[in-house]
Parts: C-alpha cells; structure tokens; sequence
C-alpha cells in the first residue's frame, strides 16, 4: 500500500510521530511485517479500514478499489470512525487521534 501512495504522490508518506515513545527501531522493526485489518468503518459506498502498521486504507466498495492510504499514525489503529462524507477519525497506539 505504502509503495502505491510513493509512486501515485512521488513522495514518501510521512511519520507525524517521529518523536513518540513508540517509535523506536525495535518497536518499529515489530511492526514492519504486522498488516492485520485491526480497525473498520463504512460511510456511505467507502470502506475504511486500519492496519497494525497504522496504514488507514479507502476502498471502493462497489468495484473494490484502493481510493487511497492514509498515513499519519506509527503504531497501531484501534478504532475508525465516519463523522460524515468529510471526516474520518482514528485512533491508534501511538498516543494520537487523528
């Protein structure tokens, strides 16, 4: 997923944690190989789906396409959330809501 966000954007996605605790070389090594769906939430055609490695995904559900990843959080996504057709809130083990 992270290599199809590279090579849509042409940049990296970026780690808003960097500083976090969590975020250290062993934590993240642990986390490198985890992509369990560990969170979900549908809004209207859209599914949302969080990732052990903090990767938020849409998908189409309808033609069950990738819309696209979301990145922002390092560590894992416990609870997903729609508001409405503009905001999606997520909370993870690296001590944030987004």
């Amino acid at each position: 997923m992270l290599f199809r966000f590279k090579e849509k954007h042409g940049v990296e996605p970026t780690n808003y944690a960097e500083d976090h605790i969590l975020n250290n070389p062993k934590t993240l090594q642990k986390q490198a190989n985890q992509k369990n769906v560990c969170a979900f939430c549908f809004q209207g055609e859209q599914i949302f789906t969080g990732y052990e490695d903090g990767l938020i995904c849409a998908w189409d559900s309808e033609t069950n396409n990738l819309n696209a990843p979301l990145v922002g959080h390092s560590n894992r996504i416990n609870a997903l959330a729609a508001a409405d057709s503009n905001f999606l809130f997520s909370a993870s083990n690296d001590c944030t809501v987004r």
